[in-house]
């Protein structure tokens, strides 16, 4: 909105973005400190659309690393008056998801700088206690999306069956003779970019009828889908069990784009992707594309600055390796 806008305003007008202020109220997160960040230079400039929250919640470990290393870090909006000027002092930037139309400008002007960008998301298994770092971008726009992960190592392979073991805790693998479809919200960005579903739920839903018979479809609807009672399912099953129980009795885990098809494939289930997400990568399957994932990722709770980790996914790597 902002973005469409600005071109409008009058001499002097300027848009304040508050989503700081209304996260953090949220999340129950500090509010930042007014800063004078136009004049002191950063070492590292961190992009987003409430940044103090995914700072707080996801990559406050890397940034105190940075800070015992004596590296100063600068938060900076998309849209931020002062931007340029600290792209061109950085020596390294970080850009929270950096998916959205309104961070085109601010990148365009890193490449201008020859300043190097790492996309940064909250991970996965659970996304509130990862998160990951990626040279392309994130969800679809990531690297893992056409890399054949041949560098996937035993110990990769492990620390994904732990992950596993975590998630499902006793759950066996049981096939019940159903395919399991867990719905999404129709507005999200990933469906509404991302696959051809962009009329709504009951547009997939009829879809997935199309393909199956519905005695054998057990559907799931968003817990925040506000049009979810409107749904016609013409005699398929409609569930609100756990998912996991739903994945680990499943033939079939059919979805979009959801994260529920990750949790399916790490489990080792059959999947379907309808839309464009990471498993829909040609060089590997399922179950490696998320072992990757996992093997990328970093704790909340600590950053270990492990340098072929940081080679592979980031443009870091010289901040804590000459």
């Amino acid at each position: 909105m902002m973005e469409r806008w600005q071109p409008h305003l009058r001499a002097g007008q300027q848009f304040i973005d508050v989503s700081d202020i209304v996260l953090c109220s949220k999340f129950g997160v500090q509010p930042p400190a007014v800063d004078s960040r136009c004049d002191n230079p950063a070492n590292v400039l961190f992009c987003g659309i409430g940044t103090a929250v995914s700072e707080a919640q996801w990559l406050y470990p890397i940034r105190q690393h940075l800070a015992a290393k004596g590296l100063g870090w600068h938060c900076v909006h998309p849209l931020d008056k002062c931007r340029d000027d600290l792209i061109s002092q950085a020596r390294a930037v970080i850009v929270w998801n950096g998916s959205q139309r309104i961070y085109s400008d601010f990148l365009r002007q890193c490449q201008l700088n020859s300043i190097p960008v790492t996309y940064a998301e909250c991970g996965f298994f659970p996304q509130a206690e990862h998160f990951y770092f990626d040279k392309a971008g994130v969800n679809l726009g990531s690297q893992l999306r056409t890399d054949d992960l041949s560098w996937l190592t035993a110990q990769d392979i492990d620390v994904a069956r732990h992950y596993r073991e975590q998630l499902f805790l006793e759950r066996q693998s049981q096939d019940k003779g159903y395919v399991f479809v867990p719905l999404q919200i129709a507005s999200d960005s990933n469906i509404q970019n991302h696959s051809r579903f962009v009329d709504g739920m009951q547009q997939y839903i009829n879809f997935v009828l199309s393909k199956h018979d519905a005695k054998k479809v057990i559907f799931k609807v968003h817990p925040k889908d506000q049009y979810a009672d409107s749904y016609q399912f013409y005699g398929a099953g409609l569930s609100s069990a756990d998912t996991l129980d739903l994945i680990a009795d499943a033939t079939l885990i059919r979805g979009i784009n959801s994260s529920v098809l990750f949790e399916a494939a790490l489990f080792g289930k059959q999947v379907k992707a309808d839309g464009d997400c990471l498993l829909n990568n040609n060089s590997a399957d399922a179950l490696k594309v998320v072992q990757a994932m996992i093997a990328r990722q970093y704790r909340t709770t600590e950053f270990e600055p492990e340098q072929a980790k940081l080679a592979r996914f980031s443009n870091l790597g010289h901040l804590f390796y000459d």
